[in-house]
């Protein structure tokens, strides 16, 4: 009936349905025909006239189907003729269709199961793979894996696609034919053979071919992925993914835990997989963490170490982008690729400045509980740490780092500091202790800081950069991940303390140690230095009095001078290490209580006399004083002096003198001797009521001179109870030849704004 109604074109008589395999079949059969009508085909209009008939003919028949497979996209119906045909044809078709679309994934995973591998032939040893994978997945924690993983439904999945594991299909099926050139079914067979194919005959032992398992080294495999991708993408590939000097491949190379299970390869597979067809104008791109790791991850492989090669791969890779918990690759270059570069030239002297800005941040407030030092000097040349009788922590440099065994550069940079305070000797040697950053840890340290430095310039200029909304939220967490990391290497880097100490009269060495620790470096100092004895800031009067006899009162000595003995403490690194002179003064004032150890006096005058001694009474720690003047009193020769006192205040009827005191106890004599004054001068001498001191000072180099001027005279005047003092400070400078103008007017303005109260230029 239809061949007698309408007469079956020429080339459909003939047998012939179409071109040859790979020519798009609407261009050859029917678009040539439009706005032709010499062909012995017919016309177009012909043909779309038979064609409408065969869908009535079709219609009325109860046993017949037909089929029409319709082009989706240009670049398969071709020209305009051929898109004019398209039209055409979805309108005869659409008016009778019933739309059938033949491949879902779960049908396409059957279709690829059996037309490239026959059946199982051990049932059994599938289904204990497959249980291995879902308790792989259900054992996880929340958020490990995807949720349907966990499903019972997924391990009927995993036995119905074996041995292809179904995130492949998943991500073939799904994200690939968006892909205008991919063809679901076909394309799925085509490059799941040669990747079958290859790792077949590479003896591959995976249990399940899996996303991680593409074997895109391979040339006709990598190709047959590029087909559907622009050309930039065999650059992505080499670089990034699966060439063999690729930044996966080196990951894996240099990490033992990594590099047992490919675990960055893998990786890098699984996210090429689900990221390569998605494009820069799509909200939301990029695989999840947890979809990577269901991609990558197999039974007994821990789940730390994919954790890791996600972190090593966004941390290194040139093309791999992440953020908020996705991570896809591009063709352009991330910004890893900028801040490296800008790392690479930053300046020495700018990671100095950084980790030291870190250090001071950390160092605690001076004088508290956890910074006792008199300072913590951070990388300091030798004449910027005093000597001045304070314990002070010196933190040398990341590039003076030490390493346990052998010389160091921290040992050698701690005995220059040690020895010399610049143009002069270190005398306080006992009075400082180094901090050494770690060698492994402060190559860490210093390459962490330059990549927080390369990462705050790329977030300062955004704008200059033209950063996109990823590049900027990248730039700022970047910036915010390295800054953590930093602070977390320079409390690692810096442990190794190194303590001088002293044998005898022998050379100085350095007792070194390791403190590691969560707490801060500066707490972690001074923990060691307390436990190990290498701080002292409570001295009992016992070990005071012990010390003195090792060291001074060895024979029929009276007295030690205070100011000598402080100065033992301070440079001999066989004496305890006292925190500060408050340490010396308040064991002496605990001393002078008890008649078991020393007495104190305030000086010695010529006849020999203890002044202002004090023994087995109460004292204040502030009246000791360190000053060249006050000395310890051995026990036998202040029982003598108050024993002589008392004698010459007693007459002959016993009585006893105004000031004397008599009394004691713990069978020594107490009191303060009879021949003091309240005034602390003596008995029939008028108290001393004013002090005046001329002295000359070096004009070229007045501060060290002035420094100790203050230091051992003037505070000992002001600390006084009474006593008020005014420093006045002199200028005479002369010159016969006379001095210019411009000197005049310089030192006369400067005069004016420190307050000068009076600045006069003679001409006499």
């Amino acid at each position: 009936h239809l061949e007698q109604a309408h007469p079956i074109p020429p080339y459909l008589a003939r047998g012939g349905f179409g071109p040859k395999r790979g020519a798009p079949g609407r261009e050859a059969v029917i678009s040539p025909l439009m706005g032709r009508d010499d062909l012995p085909a017919g016309t177009f209009d012909a043909v779309m006239t038979f064609i409408q008939a065969l869908t009535e003919a079709a219609k009325r028949s109860k046993q017949t189907l037909l089929v029409a497979s319709i082009p989706d996209s240009e670049v398969e119906y071709g020209n305009e003729a051929g898109k004019h045909a398209q039209i055409r044809l979805e309108h005869t078709f659409g008016r009778l269709e019933s739309i059938w679309k033949p491949v879902t994934p779960a049908e396409g995973f059957e279709i690829v199961r059996r037309r490239l591998f026959g059946d199982v032939s051990d049932p059994a040893a599938r289904d204990a793979v497959c249980q291995e994978f879902a308790r792989l997945y259900n054992d996880a924690s929340s958020g490990d894996f995807p949720q349907e993983a966990a499903s019972p439904a997924y391990l009927d999945e995993l036995k119905r696609s074996y041995p292809v594991h179904p995130e492949v299909f998943q991500q073939l099926y799904e994200t690939w034919s968006t892909l205008e050139r991919f063809q679901r079914t076909r394309g799925v067979l085509r490059l799941m053979a040669l990747i079958i194919h290859e790792l077949w005959a590479r003896g591959d032992q995976s249990r399940i071919i899996m996303p991680g398992a593409l074997p895109l080294d391979a040339g006709k495999v990598r190709g047959e992925f590029l087909r559907y991708l622009s050309p930039t993408w065999e650059a992505v590939i080499d670089n990034d993914v699966d060439g063999p000097n690729s930044e996966p491949v080196l990951i894996d190379q240099s990490n033992v835990r990594l590099g047992q299970h490919q675990a960055a390869r893998r990786v890098a597979r699984t996210i090429f997989l689900a990221s390569a067809p998605t494009v820069a104008e799509q909200g939301v791109r990029g695989v999840e963490s947890a979809r990577i790791r269901l991609g990558s991850l197999e039974p007994n492989v821990p789940l730390h170490v994919a954790n890791e090669a996600i972190q090593q791969l966004g941390e290194r890779a040139t093309y791999l982008y992440g953020g908020s918990g996705r991570y896809w690759y591009d063709t352009r270059p991330n910004l890893n690729r900028t801040a490296d570069a800008r790392a690479a030239q930053i300046p020495d002297y700018e990671l100095t400045a950084e980790i030291r800005k870190r250090l001071v941040a950390g160092s605690g407030g001076r004088g508290t509980a956890d910074n006792p030092f008199g300072g913590v000097h951070i990388f300091p040349v030798a004449s910027d740490v005093p000597d001045d009788g304070q314990v002070r922590l010196v933190v040398l440099p990341a590039d003076a780092p030490h390493a346990s065994g052998g010389e160091s550069a921290a040992k050698s940079a701690a005995m220059a500091l040690l020895d010399s305070r610049g143009a002069t000797s270190r005398l306080g040697k006992n009075m400082a202790v180094f901090l050494a950053a770690d060698r492994d840890g402060a190559q860490s340290l210093q390459a962490g800081v330059r990549q927080y430095l390369a990462w705050r310039e790329i977030e300062e200029r955004k704008d200059e950069l033209n950063l996109d909304t990823h590049g900027r939220r990248q730039a700022q967490e970047n910036l915010g991940r390295w800054n953590a990391t930093v602070d977390g290497r320079v409390q690692e880097a810096y442990a190794w303390l190194l303590a001088p100490r002293q044998e005898g009269s022998g050379p100085w060495e350095l007792d070194i140690q390791r403190v590691t620790g969560q707490t801060p470096y500066i707490r972690r100092v001074v923990t060691a230095l307390r436990q190990g004895q290498l701080l002292i800031e409570t001295l009992s009067p016992k070990v005071l009095r012990m010390a003195i006899d090792r060291w001074y009162w060895k024979g029929d000595e009276t007295h030690l001078d205070l100011k000598r003995l402080w100065e033992t403490f301070t440079n001999y690194g066989y004496m305890e290490r006292l925190r500060d002179g408050d340490v010396l003064r308040a064991a002496v004032a605990e001393g002078v209580r008890s008649p078991d150890f020393f007495g104190y006096a305030a000086g010695v005058s010529k006849e020999g006399r203890f002044e202002g001694l004090v023994f087995n009474q109460q004292y204040s720690p502030d009246r000791v004083m360190l000053d060249g003047l006050a000395v310890l009193v051995r026990p036998e020769a202040a029982i003598a002096q108050i024993d002589r006192d008392e004698r010459g205040r007693t007459g002959p009827t016993g009585g006893t003198g105004e000031t004397g005191q008599t009394g004691g106890g713990g069978g020594g004599r107490t009191g303060q001797t009879a021949a003091t004054g309240p005034s602390g001068g003596t008995a029939g001498r008028p108290p001393a009521r004013r002090f005046h001191a001329t002295v000359d000072v070096n004009p070229v180099r007045p501060l060290p001179a002035l420094t100790q001027i203050v230091e051992e005279v003037v505070q000992h005047l002001a600390a006084a109870s009474g006593v008020s003092v005014r420093l006045v400070l002199e200028i005479d400078a002369a010159a016969p030849a006379g001095m210019s103008e411009d000197l005049k007017r310089t030192v006369s303005e400067n005069a004016k704004t420190l307050n000068f109260r009076s600045a006069e230029f003679e001409t006499e």
